[in-house]
């Protein structure tokens, strides 16, 4: 991936047993060339605007990235077709360890301009049809799992 300079964070600040700094995060992105636009996943961060993005960024773990995809899922925001990273901040990080996105976040940061873009499916689950769940405030949410459990002796 190259020419990556308008990046969209979505942070989750209190991610993982370490609280990462919104501060050392923006420095970091920086210091490597990047401009950009942050959102705190703790508040407004539905109001983004992604669509002049050229990298979608979630620092979290792997509820804070089921999280952000289900947004952009029910905006139709991956249809832009805008590479998405994830800062492995989490405590398991099962997603980003399955696309072998590990390190240092300064480093991880430093990297993206030489990254390929590696495809990953998200599954989609029909209901009645419908594809979607009826929440407890009376809104319907896309049915999608991004990983399945497994278990092993």
């Amino acid at each position: 991936m190259d020419n990556l300079h308008n990046v969209v964070v979505f942070h989750n600040p209190g991610a993982g047993d370490a609280a990462h700094e919104k501060d050392s995060l923006l420095a970091s992105l920086k210091g490597a060339g990047f401009k950009a636009q942050y959102y705190s996943t703790k508040k407004d961060w539905q109001l983004a605007e992604v669509r002049n993005a050229d990298l979608i960024v979630v620092g979290g773990g792997d509820g804070t990235v089921r999280k952000i995809a289900g947004w952009l899922l029910e905006n139709d925001l991956l249809k832009l077709k805008i590479p998405v990273t994830i800062l492995p901040l989490g405590t398991a990080n099962n997603l980003s360890k399955t696309l072998k996105i590990n390190g240092e976040t300064a480093e991880l940061i430093a990297s993206w301009n030489g990254w390929a873009v590696q495809p990953y499916d998200i599954g989609h689950v029909s209901m009645n049809g419908t594809g979607k769940i009826k929440k407890k405030e009376g809104k319907e949410e896309q049915l999608f799992f991004m990983e399945a459990m497994g278990s092993g002796l």
